[in-house]
C-alpha cells in the first residue's frame, strides 16, 4: 500500500519509478514461470476444489463438481455414497 501512494503521489523521481516498474514486472514474472515449471497446475488435483470455493457460497457446487471431486480421493474406486445427490440437493436448497 505504501507503494502505492509513493506512486500517486510521485515521491519518486520518473528514472527510479520505471527502474522499480521494471524490476517488478520481472521479479512477478520469474515468480510465474517458477511456478509454472514446479507446480504442474493444469493436471493438479486440486483445481477440483474450486467447486468449494468459500467465494461461491451464494452458488451451491454442482453434483458433477462433487463427483470430479470424489474421483480424485483415494475412495475413487468404490461408488460414491447414495445420499451424495441428496446432500447436493440440500445444499442447494439452503
Amino acid at each position: 500500500m505504501k507503494v502505492k501512494m509513493a506512486i500517486r503521489k510521485n515521491y519518486l523521481p520518473q528514472p527510479a519509478l520505471e527502474k522499480f516498474s521494471c524490476e517488478a514486472l520481472t521479479v512477478y514474472r520469474r515468480a510465474i514461470d517458477y511456478s509454472q515449471k514446479w507446480f504442474k497446475f493444469d493436471k493438479s488435483p486440486y483445481r477440483h476444489f474450486s467447486a468449494l470455493s468459500i467465494h461461491r457460497a451464494s452458488k451451491p457446487p454442482k453434483l458433477d463438481n462433487i463427483l470430479e471431486i470424489w474421483m480424485q480421493t483415494p475412495f475413487k474406486e468404490n461408488a460414491p455414497p447414495d445420499s451424495l445427490h441428496d446432500e447436493v440437493k440440500a445444499l442447494e436448497e439452503v
